[in-house]
């Protein structure tokens, strides 16, 4: 081929090339938002709250839907941060919350519902010495946060009462990781560990035999195993423990019920008044109900089947 005709072809390319160069800078233009998570991850019914929402935002402030009855959200002026309200009858259970703006929405991420007092764990708590002290019954939220993270609560308590520590975190977080709870005494002999009680979610019951302090130590392994032998830890471990000595309740059955032939739900827990009566509430848009007993800790989701024969 001459020189000629190659000049003579060339000019014709170039602005093709170029409109298609122009054409995909526009399409990437815009990064769409990107929830992973609240924290902390809880709040308590009646309670004014600013939480964070964790992710990439690349405009702000983002719409906010979903939720329970009795609860709002709304973005405020910072960025990053949601303001929560709810009344004292905002029931207890899982709220589920989107986030979305001109370009994009996010998924569904989880907050949790309590109506006892939340309180954050406060570092540093790896060792007996540093434990934070629990005042029965509590709520504490918080993070393993970095690899050989260990968090570690003290609690007083009685012979005779029997001490229930539940976590929440793979399961309805969705926090990427095996926590492990043990229960030791002042010189460390641990009394009971619970690995895999509720999904991945540990949870002790612990009869106690004498008065006096014992301690709630939580680490966690990866969800899904590597070849690190250790502790892990990430920003995207977070938790939240409920302690009581009082009633607990685990679970209730029926664990899915028929909308359309409701069976009232039988209580399982601890600590439960044998005539512990639960209270449900009913999510239509998600198909599904909590079941919970006023004044006590836990509380049971359950499926609705529509139109069961």
């Amino acid at each position: 081929m001459s020189k000629t005709t190659i000049k003579q072809r060339c000019p014709a390319v170039i602005p093709k090339v170029f409109s298609i160069v122009l054409i995909a800078s526009t399409c990437v233009a815009v990064e769409p938002l990107r929830l992973d998570r609240f924290y902390p991850p809880v709040i308590v019914a009646g309670e004014a709250t600013t939480i964070t929402a964790e992710g990439k935002f690349p405009t702000w402030p983002v719409s906010v839907v979903g939720g329970t009855e009795g609860f709002s959200a709304a973005a405020t002026a910072e960025s990053g941060k949601i303001e929560i309200t709810s009344s004292v009858d905002t029931k207890p259970g899982v709220a589920w919350i989107r986030l979305y703006d001109q370009h994009a929405a996010s998924s569904l991420v989880p907050l949790l519902i309590e109506t006892t007092s939340a309180l954050p764990e406060v570092e540093p708590n790896n060792r007996l010495s540093e434990a934070g002290k629990i005042e029965l019954p509590q709520i504490v939220y918080g993070r393993l946060e970095k690899s050989g993270d260990i968090d570690t609560f003290r609690c007083v308590v009685k012979a005779g009462q029997t001490l229930v520590v539940s976590a929440v975190a793979n399961a309805w977080l969705k926090s990427p990781m095996d926590p492990i709870l043990q229960l030791v005494d002042g010189a460390g002999n641990v009394l009971v560990q619970s690995d895999d009680v509720r999904g991945l979610d540990p949870q002790l019951v612990h009869h106690v035999e004498h008065d006096g302090e014992l301690f709630v130590r939580l680490f966690a392994f990866p969800e899904v195993p590597t070849g690190t032998i250790g502790y892990a830890g990430a920003p995207s471990f977070v938790y939240v423990l409920r302690f009581t000595s009082g009633p607990f309740v685990d679970h209730a059955l029926p664990l899915a019920n028929p909308a359309n032939d409701r069976v009232e739900p039988k209580l399982f827990g601890w600590n439960l008044d044998e005539d512990a009566v639960g209270t449900t509430s009913v999510v239509p848009e998600l198909k599904s109900e909590t079941t919970w007993v006023p004044g006590a800790l836990g509380w049971q989701v359950a499926t609705m089947i529509e139109n069961a024969t």
